[in-house]
């Protein structure tokens, strides 16, 4: 079930926020957590009910390795690290059998068993189990009631595109006195956030994919105008998805009173690449910090080791994404950008702020190339193509800005074209996002008359087919 289909805005999501009000009439909270965890099961179960196992079979190990951790005790050292051990390398291989084995050939020589069901979400799930696990054995978190760690693991709003929530961070917001309860601020925030969400997924970022979609589709020699637009249209369709995704899911947990942690925070605004990373993904971040950067020992043991694991952990970062060489090349070169920009962290910061956002974002565009590319080779046409000065292009331009549904003459494409990335611009540098707008806003009949149109529009652009571009991961 996706966050942007009639049946979840019109009756998923109106049923679990009144049930989860209606109950919390109850004393008991219990009943509470098991109409979530029902219902975070069929949400989860709606595309593939087979796979669902494999989710509810992953939090299982998880939670028998959290508590033998817990339980053993810190001076049998050796046990509780063969404890971790074991249960990252299962997560490993969890991860690692689901993602980067070819399962279409096995399915061709012995059908659709269920063990060749992918689980939704399994990159994310797998590491906030693993995050569980390490924080367990640091101390730093402890085991949960078998019915909070089940709604935990299934809880529908990150489950399938995060954020990527520890479990002591959820533990801690489901023990608040109010959680769960009905707050008409939080919920009318909650459908604020929601409905800015849905448009920035619905209106934006789909309709921009058009020209990401043609421009990579590109067989020939990409042209100036061609290989900037697509670059551009990219960067943003990829911002305004996924992070679209997170601001509809905080809404969701605000709707229940059961807050989720900010996902992305302005990140094309950076000064940096370091920065660009403490912003984009925040969570995933906070993840790999946790899981690797702090287990190879962070910046610990002097600043060859801290460049080391820097680049580690943005390779990691590179294969988790995918198991393509386009994706490991990726987080190989952010690995040797942040290290450059810890050895020249003086020198770099003499430079003038608007010029470093400017070489930042730069940065950025070109390595969502290799990012967006079936093959590198396709990555190195875009790249070509915006390095090809002596060819504009503006044909070509034209070209990938049509929708396929109505053709435009080619000076009205180039136009529109034009406009929307520019649009695009305007909205991401000159405007507060989401959450900020989110936590300011007033409860006007100014805000009403916006949440219904944005919302009317996002009814409009909810024909075409469309899903989350990080359902791939």
């Amino acid at each position: 079930m996706s966050f942007t289909s009639y049946e979840f805005i019109f009756c998923f999501l109106p049923l679990t926020v009144l049930g989860t009000a209606l109950l919390s009439r109850l004393k008991n909270g219990v009943y509470k957590k098991l109409l979530l965890i029902a219902l975070s099961l069929v949400f989860y179960a709606w595309a593939s009910p087979a796979a669902t196992l494999w989710l509810l079979a992953s939090a299982a190990v998880t939670h028998l390795f959290a508590r033998l951790i817990f339980k053993t005790a810190r001076e049998h050292a050796l046990a509780r690290k063969a404890l971790l051990g074991a249960g990252a390398l299962f997560h490993v291989l969890f991860l690692c059998f689901f993602k980067y084995i070819d399962l279409s050939a096995l399915r061709a020589s012995l059908g659709d068993t269920l063990f060749l069901f992918v689980p939704m979400g399994v990159s994310f799930f797998t590491f906030q189990f693993i995050v569980h696990l390490v924080e367990v054995y640091r101390g730093k978190d402890a085991p949960s009631s078998p019915l909070d760690f089940l709604l935990f693991a299934t809880f529908f709003p990150y489950r399938t595109m995060g954020p990527i929530m520890s479990h002591s961070a959820f533990a801690a917001e489901l023990a608040r006195v109010d959680a769960l309860k009905p707050n008409a601020n939080e919920l009318g925030r909650g459908i604020y956030q929601f409905v800015l969400g849905m448009t920035k997924k619905l209106v934006l970022a789909d309709t921009v994919a058009t020209l990401a979609t043609n421009g990579f589709a590109l067989t020939g020699n990409a042209s100036f105008a061609a290989a900037w637009g697509t670059a551009l249209a990219y960067t943003f369709q990829l911002y305004f998805d996924f992070s679209g995704y997170s601001d509809m899911a905080c809404g969701i947990g605000r709707m229940l009173n059961l807050p989720l942690p900010q996902n992305f925070d302005s990140p094309y605004k950076s000064e940096s690449v370091s920065v660009f990373w403490r912003r984009w993904h925040m969570t995933l971040g906070r993840a790999l910090t946790t899981s690797v950067y702090i287990s190879l020992g962070g910046n610990r043991r002097g600043i060859l080791r801290t460049c080391l694991n820097l680049f580690a952990v943005m390779a990691v970062s590179g294969i988790w994404h995918g198991d393509t060489v386009n994706f490991l090349i990726w987080g190989c070169a952010y690995g040797l950008i942040l290290v450059f920009e810890r050895l020249c962290e003086k020198p770099l910061s003499r430079i003038p702020a608007p010029l470093r956002k400017g070489l930042t974002f730069l940065t950025v565009l070109t390595l969502w190339v290799p990012f967006r590319a079936p093959t590198f080779a396709g990555a190195l046409r875009i790249w070509r193509g915006m390095l090809n000065v002596t060819n504009l292009g503006l044909g070509q331009f034209a070209a990938i800005c049509q929708d396929n549904i109505i053709s435009l003459p080619s000076a009205v494409a180039i136009l529109y074209g034009a406009a929307l990335l520019v649009l695009c611009t305007v909205l991401v540098f000159c405007f507060k996002n989401t959450h900020e707008k989110t936590d300011s806003m007033r409860f006007d009949t100014k805000t009403a008359l916006l949440l219904a149109l944005l919302f009317f529009l996002c009814l409009i652009h909810m024909s075409r087919a469309s899903v989350f571009l990080y359902e791939n991961f």
